[in-house]
């Protein structure tokens, strides 16, 4: 698997907007459902939007009114408990996680999440889905998250990584 399905290759004009509790959680499922039914092949799971929490926050990226991607999680004081971040495929290679993120730390001085590659083909094989994961740590680790020694996966097939403002370097704190 190669570097290149994480680069960022093409800029979009995008609406970034901070959505919080019932908002947050309707836009998400409305997302969700939404590529289930355009990407059949790819296992999404909209059951993931079963928490209605005041804490929720859902940052959602939009281009030309369409749903380009969300990072949902949990606020806990000034740290940002990511749950899930995704991106329509046909938004991959753009902007739009660089742009959720740069909103998100903005907003916090800690985030944490469990990496998982969500939206994988059904079809995927174990390997592959093993090299995306790979990939995806490599790609966090890029800008600035480190594995969490706090954390652990439980067993299941997610990494805790976390990051931390005041360990960037100060030409990359926000």
């Amino acid at each position: 698997m190669s570097e290149k399905i994480l680069d960022r290759e093409k800029s979009l004009d995008l609406n970034i907007k901070k959505l919080k509790g019932p908002e947050g959680s309707a836009a998400l499922g409305e997302f969700l459902e939404g590529l289930v039914e355009r990407y059949p092949e790819r296992a999404y799971a909209p059951g993931v939007v079963d928490e209605i929490n005041a804490n929720r926050i859902t940052y959602v990226a939009e281009h030309s009114g369409a749903y380009a991607g969300m990072w949902d999680g949990i606020r806990v004081g000034d740290c940002f408990s990511g749950r899930l971040l995704v991106v329509d495929p046909k938004y991959q290679h753009t902007n739009v996680v660089e742009s959720l993120r740069t909103a998100m730390f903005n907003d916090f001085r800690e985030a944490r999440i469990m990496v998982y590659p969500f939206g994988q083909k059904r079809d995927s094989t174990p390997e592959h889905f093993e090299a995306r994961q790979r990939a995806l740590v490599r790609y966090y680790e890029k800008i600035g998250f480190k594995l969490d020694p706090d954390v652990s996966s439980g067993g299941d097939p997610v990494v805790p990584m976390i990051w931390r403002r005041s360990e960037m370097p100060p030409e990359q704190q926000l």
